[in-house]
């Protein structure tokens, strides 16, 4: 997973896509094209500490076998140290929340919601993250959208 590393603090960054990957697929299989496509992620940062907002932009290959797997987002496992909560999980629409313990008995609450369109996505991501100097606010926007076949 790419990560921004600010102080202690590690969040994801266009990982939300990238490490988001291999899949339990809903009965039809999501709606994403396979081949070439940018991600372009914009993440805002309110709170005790200053963080500047981060833009990211990415190209990756989804494959047929990506897709086939189901891409985006592991809905069946939560990470080590979290619990997911599937809201919406349907070829068109992917949302859940995760709650996770991090080091120094800090915790991350984040809501995802991931709209795909065949060939875009676009989603965001919101969290809270308990820290010594009190609460963080992290909102991630992204878009993607399909270049054209992978080379």
């Amino acid at each position: 997973m790419m990560r921004v590393r600010r102080g202690s603090i590690a969040l994801p960054a266009t990982g939300l896509l990238l490490a988001l990957f291999a899949v339990q697929v809903a009965a039809d299989g999501y709606n994403v094209d396979p081949g070439l496509w940018q991600i372009d992620t914009v993440a805002t940062f309110e709170g005790p500490i200053d963080i500047p907002a981060e833009r990211e932009s990415d190209t990756l290959c989804i494959t047929p076998e990506d897709v086939e797997a189901g891409p985006f987002l592991d809905l069946g496992h939560a990470p080590e140290g979290c619990s997911k909560n599937i809201i919406r999980d349907d070829p068109g629409a992917i949302a859940f929340t995760t709650d996770c313990a991090v080091a120094d008995d800090r915790t991350v609450r984040s809501e995802y919601a991931i709209s795909l369109h065949g060939d875009r996505v676009d989603g965001s991501m919101e969290s809270v993250l308990s820290i010594r100097q009190g609460e963080l606010y992290i909102t991630m926007h992204f878009e993607g959208e399909r270049l054209g076949a992978c080379d």
